[in-house]
């Protein structure tokens, strides 16, 4: 039951289309994901209703693995508190069946490797109540699913990385537990060590992270080393020293991937440096040596 929809597509797909790219240089990641979003970057992923009647708009973001995507499958709920308008479909896509609400199949001109919308919905909010716009299973196929680049086009699951939030700030997934930046142990002026709630990736690139003066966005600090030192802590090595009796905001960029291969928004956590306070480890003495 899991193919009924996305292989006819597939096939209409090749019957109107005689070249089929290829994947490209994408970054491999473990899974292909699939979130809602409240903006046309992937990035924002909540909306909140001031009152009356809000509108909004509603993006299908999808992030394949490494086997890229052909085609997809997917539904969208949209929760009593909510009026779903016009759709516009991604240009690239050359052939869709059935329709948001009701389950919709589409395949691609093309193989995508990268980020790629599918859809955005206008939609408008007339409440305040907290509750979620939810991607869920194309009711034929039982699944939200893709069709990867590899020959055949073989069939492959989708993880659901979030729905959208009404009315909360709660952006990923609601029935998992967000990674989020909860502590700082300070070592030194120039290391600090990040501590989350949740178990995260063992491979968080240093860009993942960046230090900001609360009072001073555009004083901003690198990490130039990240090190996992547990399920739930990295050390990091800033590129310049904290200023004494600054407070800082430290940020993960963008997104990072959580143990159980969810992938969570970004995070921030605040502090305040202070020179006479801070303390140093015997821990940081490897670390530290590379950057004298």
């Amino acid at each position: 039951m899991a193919t009924a929809r996305i292989k006819p597509v597939v096939c209409i797909f090749l019957a109107v289309s005689c070249l089929v790219t290829r994947p490209g240089d994408a970054a491999p990641v473990s899974l292909n994901y699939v979130g809602l979003y409240a903006a046309a970057n992937h990035s924002v992923c909540y909306v909140s209703n001031p009152g009356g009647f809000y509108p909004f708009t509603v993006w299908v973001w999808w992030l394949p693995s490494e086997t890229g995507m052909q085609a997809a499958e997917f539904a969208i709920q949209h929760p009593g508190i909510v009026i779903g308008a016009s759709v516009t479909q991604n240009p690239a896509i050359t052939v869709a069946l059935g329709s948001l609400p009701s389950g919709i199949s589409v395949a691609f001109g093309a193989c995508q490797t990268g980020w790629t919308w599918t859809h955005y919905q206008q939609c408008y909010l007339t409440a305040t109540a907290v509750d979620y716009v939810r991607l869920v299973p194309h009711p034929a196929a039982g699944a939200c699913q893709i069709a990867t680049c590899e020959v055949g086009y073989p069939i492959a699951p989708v993880t659901i990385i979030q729905h959208l939030a009404l009315n909360d700030s709660w952006c990923t997934h609601p029935e998992h537990n967000p990674a989020a930046l909860v502590g700082i142990i300070i070592q030194t002026s120039s290391a600090v060590r990040a501590i989350f709630s949740e178990c995260v990736q063992a491979d968080m690139p240093p860009g993942h992270f960046v230090l900001h003066n609360k009072a001073d966005s555009a004083d901003s600090i690198n990490v130039l080393q990240a090190t996992r030192m547990g399920d739930n802590e990295y050390d990091l090595v800033l590129a310049a020293a904290m200023a004494d009796s600054t407070t800082y905001l430290l940020a993960t960029r963008v997104s990072f991937w959580g143990c159980d291969d969810y992938m969570y928004s970004h995070s921030t956590f605040e502090f305040t440096f202070l020179e006479a306070t801070a303390t140093e480890t015997s821990s940081w003495g490897a670390i530290k040596a590379l950057y004298r």
